[in-house]
C-alpha cells in the first residue's frame, strides 16, 4: 500500500492565499501569514489588499490592534517624548526641547525636521517667555512621495496660550502664516487634499494656495503671508451644549476627514455604506465589508493632549489612554466601546506626557 503524501503548507494556491489575507483585518494577522514561508511571503506582497484596520499607538512602542485590543510592542527613539500621530507607516514624534521627527517603526529609519520654535516664533516671542507647543499636526504636501529629510510638508502648531499657526516647510526653507489669537480663528485641523491644503477653525473653512516655502523666507525670520483664503463662512454650529470653551471640562473640536473621494467637514447621517471612519488628529475612511470594523460608524479616540503646566492639563491621560475613546454608530446613534475588553496595557519605561494616536501602517516593502 502506498504511503499517503501530504502537500506543504508552500503548495497553497496563490488564488486561496489572497482569499485567506483579504479576510485578515488585523496588521498582526497578516504578518504571521507571511511569516509561514518564503512562498508565502512572495504571494502576499504581490497580493493587491485593502489596508488593514488601524492601530492605536502609545508613547513607549506600544501598540494596540483595534477592536481586539492585542498589544504589540515596537521600536521608538529613546528621545521621543511626545506622540503627535503618525502618517503612513511615520510616527511624528518631539522631544524635549522641540524637536520634531519622523520614526519608522520598521525600519527604525529617522528623519529629522526642523526646529518648530524657530519655524514659528520670533526670537523676541521666544525669550519674552515660554510658548511650548502643546498641539502639532504634520502633513505630507505630496500624494505620490514617501517621507524623506528634503519632503515638502505642513506643520499645525497651537502654543501653550492658545495662539496657532501654520508651518509650510522644504528644508533648509520655511514660512509660515500666523492666525489671530481669538477663538474664532483658532485652527482645529489641516489636511492635504487634490493639491491644495485646506485648514479648518471652529467658524470656517479656508485654502492656502500657494505652498512654496522658498518664496518667503529664511529660517526663523516668520511673518504673515496673505495666502490664506477663506473658502467656507459661518460653518453650521454643533450646538450650545458642544462649544470649544477656554477651561472648561467639555470642548468642541472639528477635523477634516477625507471620504469617498471628498474632503468631509459637514453634517451627514451615512458614509455611503461599507465605510468606517478613523476620526483623530489624523483621520482616515477605510472599507468596512469583510475587515471587522463597522460600516457607517465613526471610530474616535481622545488625541487632543494633556500636557502638564498648561492650560491643556486634564490630567495625566497615561492613567487611562482610553478615556473617551468609542465608537459611534451613525444608524442608531449609540456609542460603544472602542475595545472588546480594555486591555490591562500602561506606558512603561520612558513614556512621557501624550495621548493615544491612530496609526495606519503599510508593511509590505519590508
Amino acid at each position: 500500500m502506498a504511503a499517503r503524501q501530504c502537500s506543504s503548507w508552500s503548495d497553497l494556491q496563490p488564488e486561496l492565499l489572497g482569499l485567506v489575507l483579504r479576510r485578515l483585518p488585523s496588521l498582526a494577522d497578516r504578518v504571521r501569514l507571511r511569516a509561514v514561508c518564503r512562498q508565502w511571503r512572495h504571494h502576499a506582497r504581490l497580493e493587491p489588499l485593502p489596508p488593514p484596520l488601524p492601530w492605536l499607538t502609545l508613547l513607549d512602542g506600544t501598540f494596540l490592534s483595534v477592536p481586539d485590543g492585542e498589544v504589540h510592542r515596537l521600536h521608538v527613539p529613546d528621545d521621543a517624548v511626545y506622540n503627535h500621530g503618525s502618517t503612513g507607516n511615520w510616527l511624528f514624534n518631539s522631544d524635549i526641547n522641540g524637536m520634531c521627527s519622523l520614526a519608522n517603526p520598521f525600519s527604525k529609519a529617522v528623519i529629522q525636521l526642523l526646529d518648530v520654535d524657530d519655524i514659528i516664533w520670533s526670537h523676541q516671542e521666544k525669550t519674552a517667555g515660554c510658548r511650548p507647543a502643546v498641539y502639532l499636526k504634520w502633513v505630507l504636501l505630496s500624494s505620490l512621495e514617501p517621507p524623506s529629510p528634503n519632503s515638502h510638508f505642513a506643520v499645525l502648531i497651537m502654543d501653550s496660550k492658545y495662539a496657532t499657526g501654520i508651518s509650510i516647510c522644504q528644508p533648509p526653507m520655511a514660512s509660515a502664516i500666523r492666525v489671530p489669537n481669538h477663538e474664532r480663528m483658532l485652527i482645529l485641523d489641516i489636511a492635504f487634499f487634490d493639491g491644495k491644503l485646506y485648514a479648518l477653525s471652529r467658524k470656517n473653512l479656508f485654502v492656502i494656495d500657494d505652498m512654496d516655502s522658498n518664496y518667503y523666507y529664511n529660517i526663523g525670520k516668520p511673518k504673515m503671508i496673505p495666502s490664506m483664503r477663506c473658502i467656507v463662512d459661518s460653518i453650521d454650529d454643533p450646538g450650545t451644549t458642544t462649544h470649544y470653551r477656554l477651561f472648561a471640562e467639555y470642548m468642541y473640536w472639528g477635523y477634516l476627514a477625507e471620504c469617498s473621494g471628498r474632503l468631509l467637514h459637514k453634517r451627514v447621517n451615512t458614509l455611503g455604506g461599507h465605510q468606517t471612519l478613523f476620526v483623530g488628529r489624523h483621520s482616515k475612511c477605510l472599507p468596512a465589508s469583510e475587515r471587522g470594523a463597522q460600516e457607517d460608524c465613526i471610530y474616535f479616540i481622545r488625541d487632543y493632549g494633556s500636557y502638564p503646566n498648561t492650560a491643556y492639563d486634564w490630567g495625566n491621560v497615561n492613567e487611562n489612554p482610553f478615556r473617551d475613546c468609542g465608537v459611534f454608530n451613525m444608524k442608531n446613534e449609540m456609542v460603544t466601546p472602542l475595545l472588546l475588553e480594555t486591555p490591562a496595557v500602561r506606558p512603561q519605561g520612558k513614556a512621557g506626557p501624550g495621548h493615544p494616536a491612530w496609526f495606519f501602517p503599510e508593511i509590505w516593502n519590508y
